[in-house]
């Protein structure tokens, strides 16, 4: 079993190495790519996504990439990237690591027993160890500014930098259903278990390593519901909050 997951992961190694390596070269060539131009200079703000299963928040992310590309005017506003299929690619190639990518980028939280029985079966590194490297590499791109960061708690290991704008997106458990199944090509059935595993898992990553409760207000900005506020509104608003915190993070 140990064997056939190794050569599992080795095969899929080199389909995400591409996507991997975009991220280390958003970071490593930023700081020269991103200085301020024409405008004064002015921190980078980066976004935070913090989401109910099936609330929007890749659509979220997209659609404000989207608004970005529409105001060529600012420097603010060039070169922004989206993170969350990427950083994930980024930590499960990380040679120290021995970690199943789909796993990562479900976003599967594991309770101690099931990690422990996990990583002696399978020869997985801890979870802690896999986390902790993810929360590094948020923070690096926080640091960097000009990405939007969708889950991963990067809202709770990010809360401390002046320039982060944190979000929480929600909606009716019917509509996040709906949107699931649609997504994923599933039966309403098998949406609604994938959600209720996505937001356990969510809830409990917060939990774990922050003491938090995800559904408290008070770890963002602003909280939007997706049922009546379609995410191209959320994402202008944004937008606005984006040019505000640049200036008040000075």
């Amino acid at each position: 079993m140990v064997g056939s997951l190794r050569k599992m992961q080795a095969a899929a190694m080199g389909g995400f190495m591409e996507k991997s390596d975009a991220v280390k070269k958003y970071v490593l060539t930023a700081a020269f790519e991103r200085r301020p131009k024409a405008e004064s200079v002015l921190p980078v703000p980066f976004v935070t996504v913090s989401r109910q299963a099936g609330a929007g928040g890749h659509a979220f992310a997209e659609a404000f990439l989207r608004e970005l590309a529409q105001e060529p005017g600012r420097e603010l506003y060039h070169g922004w990237e989206a993170f969350d299929q990427a950083l994930c690619d980024k930590v499960a190639s990380d040679a120290g690591l021995r970690v199943i990518r789909d796993a990562i980028l479900d976003e599967r939280f594991r309770g101690s027993v099931e990690d422990s029985v996990t990583q002696f079966m399978a020869g997985l590194s801890p979870q802690l160890k896999v986390y902790h490297h993810m929360f590094r590499t948020i923070r690096t791109l926080a640091t960097v500014g000009k990405a939007v960061i969708v889950g991963r708690a990067a809202a709770c290991f990010t809360r401390d930098l002046p320039t982060g704008i944190h979000i929480r997106l929600v909606a009716s458990r019917e509509s996040r259903i709906l949107r699931l199944s649609g997504r994923l090509g599933v039966s309403k059935r098998d949406a609604e278990r994938r959600l209720d595993a996505l937001d356990k898992s969510r809830e409990a990553l917060v939990r774990e390593y922050f003491h938090k409760d995800i559904e408290d207000p008070m770890l963002y900005d602003a909280t939007w519901n997706t049922d009546m506020v379609p995410v191209e509104s959320v994402a202008r608003c944004v937008l606005r909050l984006v040019a505000d915190r640049a200036v008040t993070a000075v």
